[in-house]
């Protein structure tokens, strides 16, 4: 007994996959650049006067009132923070540290967070503060 092969003609229609294409694009770019440091509760201390520092050589690490570290948005031990500070440090010789604590975070987690990161030497620190009657702004 012969078995005959049918051959059915099928139409996809990829007109449609450009466009699924450029909006996955478009929600992975969207998704990606999203401000991780939103998660972290942390209301800063106020200060009257402010200053800005150029952002490609800031190391931020967020101190929440719990004495949390937090490093792009990841909960990160002081050890971690230690050794990412270093890669980032080797990248960039004048690096600053910046650190966005709490207002009633302990003396004791920003204290033994600066001096892990000292270890190496010499450091940069720039404390974050919310401007004094000015609302929300760094």
């Amino acid at each position: 007994m012969k078995l005959r092969k049918t051959f059915s003609n099928i139409n996809i229609p990829v007109a449609a996959m450009a466009d699924i294409a450029f909006l996955l694009l478009i929600f992975l770019m969207v998704v990606s650049s999203m401000d991780q440091s939103k998660k972290i509760k942390i209301n800063p201390p106020t200060v009257v006067q402010t200053s800005s520092i150029s952002q490609d050589k800031v190391f931020t690490v967020f101190v929440d009132k719990d004495g949390f570290y937090f490093y792009k948005g990841e909960g990160k031990d002081v050890s971690e923070l230690e050794f990412l500070y270093e890669k980032h440090a080797s990248l960039f010789p004048d690096a600053i540290v910046q650190i966005v604590g709490d207002q009633e975070t302990e003396y004791e987690s920003i204290d033994l967070l600066l001096n892990t990161l000292r270890k190496n030497g010499r450091i940069d620190v720039a404390f974050i503060a919310k401007k004094q009657g000015g609302g929300g702004g760094q």
